[in-house]
This record gives C-alpha cells, structure tokens and sequence, in this order.
C-alpha cells in the first residue's frame, strides 16, 4: 500500500514486528509520512473520524534524531490512549520542529489499534537521496 502526500510511504511488514520505509521531497515531508506509516502499522482507523489537533515541537540534532523524536511522540500518544495518525510539519529552525500531531481516540469503535507497550528500535534511518529523502523503521 502507498499513499502521496507530498510524498510516499510502503509498510514492508504487516503485524508484528513494525518495518516500513517512506519517501516525501523534503525532510519535513518525510517526518509526516513516517507518522502516517507507524499509523498503518498500528492501526486501523476509519477515515470519517475528525482528528484532534496537538501542537508540539520536536528536537533531534541529525535528521535521524528527528525521526527518532517523532516515533517517540507517536508512541507518547499511545500511552495517552491516542493513535497518531498524521503530522502537520511547520518550518525546521536548526534542530526544532515545530508541528501538529493529528490523533484519535483508541477506545473509538472506529479505531482498531495495535499498539505495542513496549518498542524496541533497531533501525531509525532518514538520509538525502537525489529526489528529496528517504526513511526506514524496522522496530519490535
């Protein structure tokens, strides 16, 4: 499955464990198709929910970093009895991103969630390629 939203993203595994790789023409494009991948991996949601918006900002010193800063996020929500499930990047300002997270319910009988209490991250990449960046997950 892939979705174009200023970029894409592909999930390679289904259930657990969590692995997908996503692709946007910029970095920030990118972030918000990591957080449209991990929903995809965790998730099922119905596309008629209305999302509850969350401002935040998000630190990390390499783009890797930002990634990692952003799953965590993902997985703060989750804890908090939310699922993730888009992010609205603002403009990066040297090592902070400043953004909207977009989340549902996971009690909403529209939601089937899969959240894991525990994630183990055994590859959080994020690297330049010739047509904007590219992204990898593989967790547990």
């Amino acid at each position: 499955m892939s979705v174009d939203v200023g970029g894409s993203w592909s999930a390679l595994v289904d259930g657990h464990p969590i692995a997908f790789e996503f692709h946007g023409p910029t970095l920030e494009a990118s972030l918000a198709g990591a957080v449209e991948g991990f929903a995809d991996a965790v998730a099922d949601v119905h596309p008629s929910l209305v999302a509850q918006e969350h401002p935040v900002e998000l630190v990390g010193t390499t783009p890797a970093a930002l990634l990692l800063a952003v799953l965590e996020e993902c997985l703060r929500r989750g804890r908090e009895g939310e699922v993730a499930i888009a992010l609205v990047p603002g403009r990066l300002r040297g090592e902070v991103l400043p953004a909207v997270v977009r989340t549902v319910p996971c009690d909403d009988p529209h939601v089937e969630a899969r959240l894991h209490p525990v994630v183990s991250w055994h590859e959080v990449s994020l690297d330049p390629v010739v047509d904007g960046w590219r992204g990898r997950v593989v967790a547990r």
